[in-house]
């Protein structure tokens, strides 16, 4: 259920760092998201922050029975305090909006292949019915997307492990029509030069004709296919590796070359916390 250390020398690494204590510094992260949202009204877009449930905060009971006393209180004290920033940015009645279905989530956490165990992404039904509720949310759908759903072998999505292994789960197969294009466009290297991670999609029927510029974490490519249903463009930028001085140069070319109606900020509800997210946050002017 959970990556606990993919190193021989270093157990429970991962837990250590995922479950690293981080306060839940709800001013920061307000204030910079507050000024990004500013910058998208001065281009005639919206800010939406979208926060995904983590294996952690859906399955945190489950952790390992061998993991230290401390990591294990360590892990609890994590998930209270991601939960504690959604909420209070939630109740700062901010000018963007935030989305963060734990409860709808957690309710389906027992469907068969809900959240593949082996896999550290979410990447099967939980894309879904995240999707769902997302796009009801933003007012682009009040149904279910209309997809066909198959239960498929997948590759896992972590080759750092060394070896090969193989994951159970839905894979969806949605009525719009979606095209996605891989290659980057020649724009993106020189605003952001560690660039990985991008995604053009272009959907035939879409459920709002709606432009939409995605910014995320590494979460962001699994959801991206499935929340293109819902609009007629949707671009996808993994902004992991973006250094806080391309933040400004890079904002301005991405709303230009998107032309974004909205502008979806994606991660899970531990990244919420991390670095990288911070340092991009920060260095918005």
């Amino acid at each position: 259920m959970f990556l606990t250390s993919h190193e021989v020398e270093f157990p429970r690494a991962s837990l250590a760092y995922f479950c690293n204590p981080r306060e839940a510094r709800v001013d920061q992260l307000f204030q910079g998201l507050t000024r990004l949202s500013e910058r998208l009204v001065e281009r005639g877009s919206s800010l939406h922050l979208a926060v995904v449930p983590s294996k952690l905060s859906l399955y945190g009971e489950r952790l390992p029975a061998t993991l230290p006393t401390r990591l294990r209180q360590n892990c609890v004290d994590r998930v209270a305090n991601n939960e504690l920033a959604v909420h209070g940015l939630k109740r700062r009645s901010p000018s963007f909006c935030v989305f963060y279905p734990r409860e709808e989530m957690f309710a389906l956490r027992d469907t068969p292949h809900f959240y593949p165990p082996e896999s550290f992404h979410a990447n099967s039904r939980l894309n879904y019915e995240f999707t769902v509720e997302y796009l009801r949310e933003l007012g682009v759908s009040d149904e279910p997307i209309p997809a066909k759903a198959s239960l498929e072998t997948i590759d896992a999505d972590l080759t750092l492990m060394g070896f090969e292994r193989e994951v159970k789960a839905w894979v969806y197969n949605y009525a719009q029509g979606i095209t996605r294009y891989r290659r980057a466009p020649e724009w993106l290297r020189p605003v952001y030069k560690g660039a990985r991670g991008f995604g053009r999609y272009k959907t035939e029927a879409p459920l709002s004709n709606q432009k939409v510029l995605m910014l995320s974490d590494s979460f962001g490519a699994y959801f991206a296919p499935h929340l293109a249903s819902g609009f007629s463009e949707l671009m996808h930028v993994n902004i992991k590796h973006l250094r806080a001085s391309e933040v400004e140069q890079f904002l301005e070319t991405a709303l230009r070359e998107s032309g974004a109606d909205r502008v979806i900020l994606l991660v899970h509800d531990a990244g919420l916390l991390n670095q990288s997210l911070r340092r991009f946050l920060d260095a918005v002017p």
